[in-house]
């Protein structure tokens, strides 16, 4: 269903405020997505209380916040809860982008709401969607997409991709850093993703010659 045209985050959060007043009133609520900012620059309490869900306020909260991190911000860190089914699938529109706004708090909707547990998704899209959620988010992006990489970038990206695409896109990113326009941060994650290329690159997989093992990044 969360593939479905008509889905929109308004109507998401709504189901969402729905459920909770049928069945969630008056429980305990902390936020648990770590911001940046702390609760009065915020204007939001991030500590919560009873009754404190709003699905709508606490929502733009995380994701104001969410805007702000840096590349791998939430790497290691245990910041989701567990809103939605462990079988939710995420569309594959959502992970290969590009993103509008809509789009990207729909991924971080299901990002927040626990989607991938450790690390790993139900089931993996096909290559071709990594490597469009590669190029989308950073490979071909004048400026990173930070949303889409803190929400989705895990070992998983890396694995199945063929040799020689690997191979294609580590010119283009030889060529791009070699050119030196972007700026520093901007720099330092494409030679981290052209580290994760090349150890993918080095890790062959038993199982075929042209497909590659995950790789960490």
């Amino acid at each position: 269903m969360l593939d479905q045209p008509w889905i929109s985050i308004d109507l998401i959060l709504q189901a969402q405020q729905t459920w909770a007043d049928n069945h969630g009133r008056g429980c305990h609520y902390q936020h648990g997505t770590f911001w940046i900012d702390d609760s009065e620059q915020v204007g939001h309490d991030y500590d919560g209380g009873f009754s404190h869900f709003n699905a709508r306020e606490c929502f733009e909260a995380d994701y104001q916040q969410a805007l702000k991190w840096p590349a791998f911000a939430a790497r290691g860190v245990h910041w989701f809860s567990q809103d939605i089914h462990p079988l939710t699938r995420i569309p594959s529109r959502l992970i290969a982008g590009p993103w509008d706004d809509e789009m990207q708090r729909q991924l971080f909707w299901l990002c927040r709401g626990g989607y991938m547990t450790c690390g790993k998704l139900l089931v993996e899209p096909p290559w071709e969607v990594k490597i469009d959620l590669i190029r989308n988010s950073i490979l071909n992006a004048e400026v990173p997409n930070m949303l889409a990489i803190n929400c989705l970038y895990r070992t998983w990206v890396f694995d199945g991709l063929p040799t020689e695409v690997i191979r294609e896109e580590i010119i283009k990113l030889e060529r791009r850093i070699l050119w030196g326009g972007d700026p520093l941060e901007t720099r330092e994650l494409l030679r981290r993703i052209r580290s994760a290329f090349f150890l993918s690159l080095h890790v062959p997989d038993s199982r075929s010659d042209s497909i590659v093992r995950r790789s960490d990044i």
